[in-house]
């Protein structure tokens, strides 16, 4: 499992300019290796298996998490490859399921 160091860094302390108002702070996450997230939520509607490709392109199989808003179905996740996720469920579910995918480079 790969892992990758995170801070938070202000844009606006980059520029050489003091004015006599401060402005508010742009943050922006940098890290240290290459990482690469796509969030989204997938509607199922009386079914038990939905694939999902991908909009970013991953180099690498990402890490994949579904989650549920109903506590009564397990949701878990069939296959992974770089374009593409299946996601299956214990039983046919009529709402949504959310998505995680998380590359992070070597």
């Amino acid at each position: 499992m790969a892992s990758t160091k995170t801070r938070t860094r202000n844009r606006n302390r980059f520029q050489k300019t003091y004015p006599l108002i401060r402005r508010r702070p742009i943050n922006e996450l940098v890290t240290d290796k290459e990482t690469i997230i796509e969030v989204t939520t997938l509607i199922f509607s009386d079914e038990t298996t939905k694939t999902y490709n991908f909009e970013q392109l991953f180099p690498g199989a990402p890490l994949v998490t579904a989650m549920s808003k109903d506590a009564n179905i397990n949701v878990f996740i069939k296959s992974v490859s770089t374009a593409s996720v299946t996601v299956e469920t214990s039983e046919k579910l009529v709402g949504s399921v959310h998505l995680h995918a998380i590359y992070v480079g070597s």
